[in-house]
């Protein structure tokens, strides 16, 4: 996504969207189109919670209505992305804080481990996954004795899903074998 920058006023700068001709981003967050519904005035658009609590905002291009997080587009249009992060963590956990000066790239792991470390959450399947791609987990089968690097060659060995094997060394499932991480 390219951007056009300008400023508005001394203290408010605005980045055109420039996929999605006729709107700014601000670096509050705020989203505002430029000719309102073809009306020939501009207007801050409605940002609504997503099922996670993200705010959304909808633009259209083409006809075509597309939703983006707030959140994303304040990080493409604000904070240069050199290392190719995939993710936007907001430092404060505050999910409707889409200030600049509150968001960075992260990597999926690294927001798992920030939103852990800080309480935001209990460590959820998916967090727990990313963090454990990213740092060495070794299982040992405690019948057998034998010892893997990770949970995937363990699930591997004993013919089953990683998610299923991960829930069995949490204790969330129950097999013949006992598992557990060393």
């Amino acid at each position: 996504m390219l951007f056009r920058y300008f400023f508005i006023e001394n203290y408010f700068i605005m980045i055109e969207l420039n996929d999605y001709l006729g709107y700014l981003i601000s670096e509050k967050g705020e989203v505002i189109s430029i000719n309102y519904n073809n009306r020939g005035y501009s207007r801050p658009l409605k940002q609504h919670a997503d099922g996670a609590g993200y705010l959304t905002v909808s633009l259209y291009k083409d006809g075509k209505k597309v939703c983006f997080k707030a959140h994303k587009l304040v990080a493409l249009a604000f904070i240069p992305n050199p290392e190719n992060k995939p993710t936007v963590n907001h430092k404060d956990g505050n999910k409707s804080n889409n200030h600049v000066s509150n968001l960075e790239w992260a990597t999926r792991s690294e927001n798992c481990q920030h939103a852990w470390d800080n309480g935001l959450n209990k460590r959820s399947e998916k967090c727990t996954k990313a963090v454990s791609e990213s740092v060495s987990v070794k299982v040992i089968c405690q019948v057998t004795k034998n010892i893997f690097p990770n949970v995937r060659n363990a699930a591997l060995v004993f013919g089953c899903s990683e998610s299923h094997m991960s829930m069995m060394l949490r204790g969330k499932r129950t097999n013949k074998t006992t598992f557990k991480y060393l």
